[in-house]
């Protein structure tokens, strides 16, 4: 078992866990009557889940990109599917959609960072 943790996938354990705040705020915050927001959150977390543990199991460059393009997803999907008129959903959908967008973001350039030498 790991019990270190590389810079790299710092970002991938933020994404696990924003991945599942998306999935319980259907109930959390008591939208679960307005089924396109408590669909759309419980299906986006899920995948975001299921990237972010892909990604810290066995790193694979792509899940950076589907990340951030359920990000991007997730930020858009109020205007998309039509519940801007929600204000919980709306905030939790593009709070969670941006902030992950930027987690995969920041995977993607700590993986193309030179690694760190430390002389001694």
């Amino acid at each position: 078992m790991q019990t270190t943790w590389r810079k790299e996938q710092i970002p991938d354990l933020l994404n696990l866990a924003l991945g599942a705040l998306l999935m319980v705020s259907p109930w959390a915050l008591g939208f679960i009557p307005e089924s396109a927001i408590a669909w759309n959150a419980v299906l986006s977390g899920s995948l975001v889940v299921v990237l972010a543990l892909g990604a810290l199991a066995i790193f694979q460059q792509w899940q950076v990109w589907a990340s951030l393009a359920a990000g991007v997803w997730i930020a858009v999907a109020p205007w998309v599917i039509g519940f801007t008129g929600h204000a919980d959903g709306l905030r939790v959908h593009l709070i969670i959609g941006v902030t992950v967008a930027i987690a995969a973001a920041v995977r993607q350039w700590l993986e193309r960072q030179p690694p760190t030498q430390v002389i001694v």
